[in-house]
């Protein structure tokens, strides 16, 4: 039976106030030794997926590693790099086609800066995403320690990591990177470094849409800063939040001279606003249960998500980091062609990380190593048999 921690130590007050006592400073030891944590944890995560890629390259039809990383939005993210945006929108029989336009720029010309050092534009792909993995888990321990403590930040980094979803930072995906970007504006804005916020969400709105949910965080924060200290300078989070993608769209209105080329392309992967997507998926697993393994994979996410999200509410995460958690729901349960897809699920990371606050003990061991096989029997259902979208 699932175990529930039920400490009564008092939850975190959504306010973003800081304390201003001072602390004594680590030393180099003592930070070395916390960044070993998490960063152990993502390691070991790593190898399982690798293990798992391994596995799936061997299972007939064989492949090979080097092209399973690339894999679905993986091969895209790599031919951006490499060709970066077509002058005019690509069209097919009258419809708009699929092409790099729908893949925001800060990934691509992260890889292309790494190729310049005389990698190939995959191992390019992969060392950007490691890295931006391996900074990513470390901040988002640091943000869990301040908001749940120092167990639930191993705990919660362990679940990140582990989660089904997770098996994309090991990909040519730009999601490593923008929810390193995500978790680090957040950190930001705890600690009232309103600039650092507004650059680090500014960059990460370069680097998918889906970061968009870090402008109603940013403008919390402001607002509450605002009016319990007149901290008029919080201002700049939220407005400097959204230029990366206003940049984006503004550079493919020039480039292609097509206003909104950027959803118009997005389109072509059969995304569009849906409000009824969930109960229709729903309705089509009730009505044809296993029968499209994405509307499964969707429908057994989305009970998790109505899980976690109560899990969080009650957790009571400060105000900037539910937010986000919640902005980053909205697309993904309002459009058809997403769901509540792993991939999704762990970009709103809250919801994955707040079981590290609840689950303790025998439970956490247990769910633990529950997620840590379907990471692996996912990885290979998406990457070798290509009947889950991620």
């Amino acid at each position: 039976m699932t175990q529930v921690e039920t400490t009564t130590e008092p939850a975190p007050s959504v306010s973003v106030e800081v304390s201003e006592e001072p602390r004594e400073r680590p030393t180099l030891r003592a930070r070395t030794a916390v960044v070993a944590r998490p960063a152990g944890i993502y390691l070991a995560s790593r190898a399982v997926v690798a293990m798992a890629m391994w596995m799936a390259a061997r299972i007939p039809p064989p492949d090979s590693v080097g092209h399973i990383v690339m894999s679905w939005d993986g091969g895209w993210y790599v031919d951006t790099a490499r060709l970066g945006y077509p002058h005019a929108l690509p069209m097919v029989d009258g419809h708009v086609a699929q092409s790099t336009i729908a893949f925001f720029p800060l990934y691509p010309l992260c890889i292309r800066a790494v190729h310049l050092l005389g990698f190939s534009y995959r191992m390019a792909g992969l060392l950007v995403a490691g890295v931006a993995g391996l900074a990513l888990v470390v901040l988002l321990w640091f943000l869990l320690r301040r908001v749940w403590g120092d167990a639930a930040a191993d705990r919660g980094v362990a679940l990140f990591c582990f989660f089904p979803g997770a098996f994309v930072l090991s990909m040519t995906y730009a999601e490593s990177l923008m929810l390193a970007l995500v978790v680090g504006s957040l950190l930001a804005l705890l600690t009232r470094r309103w600039l650092l916020a507004g650059v680090l969400a500014g960059l990460a709105t370069a680097t998918t849409s889906h970061a968009l949910a870090l402008a109603p965080a940013c403008a919390w924060a402001a607002v509450v800063a605002i009016r319990q200290r007149r901290e008029w300078r919080a201002l700049v989070a939220p407005l400097l939040c959204p230029i990366g993608f206003v940049a984006f769209q503004l550079f493919l209105r020039a480039r292609t001279g097509v206003a909104g080329a950027y959803v118009k392309t997005h389109e072509a992967w059969g995304v569009r606003v849906d409000v009824a997507v969930v109960w229709h998926q729903f309705r089509d697993f009730f009505r044809h249960p296993l029968g499209d393994m994405n509307v499964t994979v969707a429908v057994a996410g989305a009970v998790i998500l109505a899980v976690t999200l109560v899990l969080l509410v009650m957790a009571r995460p400060p105000g900037p980091v539910l937010i986000y958690a919640l902005g980053a729901l909205a697309p993904i349960l309002v459009s058809e062609g997403l769901g509540a897809r792993p991939r999704f699920l762990l970009t709103a990371f809250p919801l994955v990380a707040v079981l590290g606050r609840w689950l303790r003990g025998n439970a956490f061991t247990a769910v633990l190593a529950g997620s840590a096989t379907l990471l692996g029997c996912f990885t290979v259902l998406s990457i070798h048999t290509l009947l889950a979208t991620p």
